[in-house]
């Protein structure tokens, strides 16, 4: 390990970044931008992040530090990315707006990739990312949220959203808007997504606060409900639109004011072990669905998405 201490931040890097898995200890990040010819591999930072704005690629790389930002993005790894992250992750807590516990603002692509620090924040908050325009897949969020819009994967979703889930809580301190175990608003596209935390806040779902896009073929474990009474809480999505859609997914909640989605026991969803089984009464819960894409397991755990990256050595039962 590298320890950088008085280390200034690259201002603006265009080359490529071997790290070849070496680890460096900063006090502020490696690099202020990383421009659309950069590459950065294999490369850890202890206590702080990797970059304020990314525009390159960054690879198998990973931050631990816990920040706290003052600007309009905050990330455990990057700020803002307008590049592509792929299998890479964050460990620590963030606080700051637009939060995210790998990034805070994401107009790009973020692949195989994870955090597990808890984030806080005044706005935007997400498990992974703050606010999404971009494309977010095969990634995760194990962390605890409190903000708003406030969701276990992202707080705010414009984007395209696949094949991810997040895991834990949100904890509104305050009358927080737009609470969901996945996503606090979607106004764009989820698809084979799930959520196994809970939520709670005015317009709370187990999948998605306020829903405003289209939901396929995803599902909610947890519950929605909201912390002052059920205002607008339902268990899968707290509010839905008119333009908003639900296709072929489910919620375990079975009350709220919305009851959007199709109700199962946890049993049921549980139960089948291929997407057009049926059992427990559930009359082929996964019909539709894709084999290639979810993993159904044994008769008694809940589908994965297929080919997310390995749970973490702190978190080794990290699926639902």
């Amino acid at each position: 390990m590298v320890n950088g201490d008085g280390w200034s931040s690259l201002a603006d890097f265009h080359g490529v970044f071997e790290g070849n898995n070496h680890t460096i200890a900063l006090p502020t990040p490696f690099f202020n931008t990383l421009h659309a010819t950069a590459i950065v591999g294999e490369l850890g930072i202890l206590g702080s992040t990797l970059a304020n704005t990314n525009e390159g690629l960054i690879r198998y790389s990973y931050a631990t530090g816990s920040v706290t930002g003052s600007s309009s993005n905050t990330g455990g790894l990057v700020d803002l990315n307008r590049g592509t992250i792929i299998h890479s992750h964050a460990t620590g807590n963030i606080a700051g707006q637009n939060v995210g516990g790998l990034v805070g603002s994401n107009e790009g692509e973020i692949a195989h990739s994870y955090a597990t620090g808890n984030a806080t924040a005044s706005n935007d908050v997400g498990g992974l990312v703050g606010l999404n325009s971009g494309n977010i897949s095969h990634s995760y969020a194990l962390g605890d949220r409190d903000g708003g819009p406030n969701g276990g994967l992202v707080g705010t979703n414009h984007g395209i959203i696949t094949s991810s889930y997040a895991s834990g809580d949100t904890i509104t301190s305050g009358r927080a808007f737009f609470s969901g175990g996945l996503v606090g608003a979607n106004q764009n596209i989820i698809n084979n997504s799930y959520a196994s935390g809970d939520s709670g806040g005015f317009y709370s779902g187990g999948l998605v606060g306020l829903n405003n896009g289209v939901i396929r073929h995803s599902y909610a474990a947890g519950t929605g409900m909201g912390i002052y009474g059920d205002f607008y809480s339902g268990g899968l999505s707290g509010y839905v639109y008119d333009s908003g859609h639900v296709i072929e997914s489910y919620r375990v909640q079975s009350t709220g004011f919305m009851t959007v989605g199709r109700h199962r026991t946890l049993a049921q969803l549980g139960c089948p072990t291929m997407a057009n089984a049926s059992c427990q009464g559930g009359n082929n819960t996964y019909a539709g669905w894709d084999d290639a894409i979810w993993d159904f397991g044994d008769n008694a755990s809940l589908p994965v998405p297929r080919h997310l990256p390995a749970c973490p050595s702190s978190r080794p039962h990290c699926r639902h």
